[in-house]
């Protein structure tokens, strides 16, 4: 209560309302792709997005990750092993990486963001799934940007880029308050690459659509 010095009729106005800023998270990811399993007890996660904010729970809800498995080819490219007088080249033969891309995340002070789980390690690396992951983002109101890490780990690059384009379309087009992060199929091959320049290459395929919705990062 205000104390008033002399005698008299006063008004005091009283704010409801704070004036402090309230701080709201304005980089929110949604994850979509394969993890070992997909529950919170008894409840499937599987296909439904699920906020979480931090690494380890996302180990709770979707485990841990994938065995490892590499095969060797004989080959005469550097970097390979030798191994009785011949080159190999250790190749890996497994394409799951949303889980090494969560750690690097979390790594990085990330914090909240959303997973959605299309399948677990023994499911096939498909397109399909992938893109159906997109679709429940939809009555999801946080999300700010929409990632999908094994894209471009499918088996045909025009599946990658068919995938990349719904992402940009469900940015650009259905919600228009989202971006999609994108990365170049073969991004780890230099421009000059003897089978063709794949910045290049991604930049034919992907098309014109929304692309103020979407980034790509080369290497």
């Amino acid at each position: 209560m205000c104390a008033m010095k002399t005698p008299g009729v006063y008004i005091v106005e009283k704010n409801a309302f704070p004036n402090s800023v309230v701080e709201v998270a304005t980089a929110v990811p949604a994850f979509i792709g394969y993890t070992e399993k997909a529950t919170n007890g008894n409840m499937s996660l599987l296909g439904k997005p699920w906020r979480i904010t931090s690494m380890a729970e996302f180990r709770s809800y979707y485990g841990e990750a994938p065995v490892l498995r590499f095969t060797l080819e004989e080959g005469s490219e550097a970097g390979g092993v030798v191994f009785n007088g011949k080159n190999y080249l250790l190749k890996r033969t497994d394409r799951y990486n949303l889980f090494y891309n969560m750690l690097l995340f979390y790594a990085n002070g990330s914090g909240p963001c959303y997973i959605v789980s299309v399948g677990d390690y023994q499911s096939e690396m498909e397109k399909e799934r992938l893109e159906q992951g997109i679709v429940p983002l939809i009555k999801e109101p946080e999300p700010t940007m929409v990632v999908i890490p094994e894209a471009v780990v499918l088996p045909d690059w025009n599946d990658c880029y068919a995938l990349q384009q719904a992402m940009l379309k469900h940015c650009g087009y259905e919600m228009r308050n989202r971006f999609a992060m994108l990365d170049v199929y073969n991004g780890y091959k230099d421009r000059k690459d003897p089978e063709g320049d794949v910045v290049h290459r991604f930049r034919e395929q992907i098309g014109s659509e929304f692309l103020d919705f979407g980034a790509v990062y080369y290497p």
